[in-house]
């Protein structure tokens, strides 16, 4: 399968990150996942995807794209994830998950604003870049966050809070994946017995979704060529990781419920 040509709205985000001083690369493969536009700052460090989309001939769902790319990232683990749109009206509830998940959306407008003024110090503030989180290293081990959390000034507060948030966040997704595996009935049956309805309901849904899923990338891959399978293929388990992960967010709540006796 030949390289694709990139969009004007490609061209034009590759343009914006590349007057603002970015080092940047299109169309680049980075875990199986393929990236419109990949922006480095060597300097503070960090990674951003930006995932390039505009309207043509079918809608575009904001949620899925939303979903897909917390999902993809959690593999990648770049910096920041931007989605880049055009032509599309974005939601409050767009908006609102977007920011739950630590994505920033641009629309037309946002794009138009960046290549009349390409500034890094805005994009960097635009996803929510500080100089306190840029100290928090992937390669920190715990040890090393604790200890810098032990600090008494303003940034050993933050970090603290960052370790706190992610050892809690930690502990709710194991929990919310045991309930989620249909083998596991130890942690159900400790609940009662609305909670475990509400929770086969879901893990029915899910199967379900899923199921269907499945089914219309398949009839994708059997359409296509040889070359275009693998494709189709790492975009169907995205896909499912997408879906599974939403599934999470809705058990957990359930769970969180129920466990606090609300």
């Amino acid at each position: 399968m030949g390289t694709r040509q990139g969009t004007l709205l490609e061209k034009n985000i590759l343009k914006i990150f590349k007057q603002a001083g970015f080092r940047v690369k299109h169309q680049e493969r980075i875990k199986r996942y393929e990236i419109d536009v990949f922006a480095e700052d060597i300097e503070n460090n960090l990674s951003i995807i930006i995932e390039c989309k505009q309207y043509e001939k079918s809608p575009i769902n904001v949620v899925n794209l939303i979903h897909q790319w917390c999902s993809k990232n959690s593999e990648i683990n770049a910096s920041f994830v931007i989605i880049a749109l055009y032509g599309v009206k974005l939601s409050e509830r767009d908006i609102l998950l977007a920011k739950k998940f630590n994505i920033t959306l641009w629309d037309e407008a946002d794009i138009e604003d960046y290549l009349d003024n390409p500034s890094k110090e805005k994009i960097l503030k635009d996803v929510g870049y500080s100089q306190v989180i840029r100290c928090i290293k992937p390669e920190h081990s715990s040890f090393g966050l604790n200890k810098l959390a032990s600090n008494k000034s303003i940034f050993g507060k933050i970090v603290k809070k960052y370790v706190d948030y992610k050892e809690t966040h930690r502990k709710m997704e194991e929990e919310a994946e045991a309930l989620l595996d249909e083998n596991n009935l130890s942690i159900l049956k400790k609940l009662p017995k609305e909670a475990m309805v509400d929770i086969i309901d879901l893990r029915k849904e899910l199967k379900e979704e899923v199921g269907e899923t499945r089914e219309i990338f398949e009839q994708e891959i059997r359409k296509s060529s040889v070359d275009e399978r693998k494709d189709i293929r790492s975009e169907l388990q995205a896909e499912i990781k997408a879906i599974k992960y939403n599934y999470l967010g809705k058990i957990r709540i359930i769970y969180n419920k129920y466990k606090n006796g609300n």
